[in-house]
């Protein structure tokens, strides 16, 4: 559920930045991918062949959602039976979105400023994403809110250095929240069948 819903906000990214920019039509500018491969290379440069700039999106950090938590742990089926049932895993994903560019010094950052802005700005304008309003989002997923990460300079450095890789534009949401509950069907012989009841003295 994580890479769609990821892959989900990319699609809703570059629908936007379509329609804000006419020189993204068509082009592919926010993609999921970390940023520094198993070798230490900036992931992205393959990516960006043919291509002046793009966003990155990578997955920071997962977090359990504990507020509201269910405790029921059976779940009794229309025929009767039950079975072990564990509480819904309710989850909050961070992701950075870095801004990058292929193109050659003072121009380079400038533009990986320009489409991290449209990133912010997406997320400004829609922030709240559900069935009303977005036709595609993943199945299982009901409703999805964004919210802005504000980093300290610390906190900053930690993930940059976390990483393995060199300081980009970039900014932090903290997604919320994707519901996991797996449920699979197979017969149970947890069947309540009668109830006995046994009266005994002392």
């Amino acid at each position: 559920m994580v890479s769609e819903t990821l892959s989900f906000l990319a699609d809703e990214i570059n629908g936007f930045i379509a329609n804000k920019d006419f020189r993204y039509r068509g082009k592919t500018v926010a993609i999921v991918s970390d940023l520094v491969d198993s070798k230490g290379d900036a992931a992205y440069v393959k990516l960006l062949q043919g291509q002046a700039d793009a966003l990155i999106i990578t997955l920071i950090n997962v977090e359990e959602e504990t507020v509201g938590k269910s405790q029921i742990a059976i779940h009794k089926k229309p025929d009767g039976s039950i079975e072990p049932l564990n509480p819904d895993l309710k989850l909050n994903v961070y992701i950075m979105i870095t801004g990058v560019s292929n193109m050659s010094d003072q121009q380079r950052y400038l533009n990986s400023l320009k489409v991290l802005s449209y990133a912010i700005g997406f997320f400004q304008y829609k922030n709240v994403f559900d069935r009303v309003n977005s036709a595609t989002l993943p199945d299982g997923v009901e409703k999805l809110i964004a919210e802005m990460v504000s980093l300290t300079f610390e906190q900053q450095n930690h993930i940059w250095g976390a990483l393995g890789a060199k300081y980009q534009p970039s900014a932090m949401f903290k997604i919320r929240m994707l519901i996991y509950r797996e449920i699979i069907n197979r017969d149970s012989d947890l069947k309540i069948r009668t109830i006995d009841t046994e009266l005994v003295s002392n």
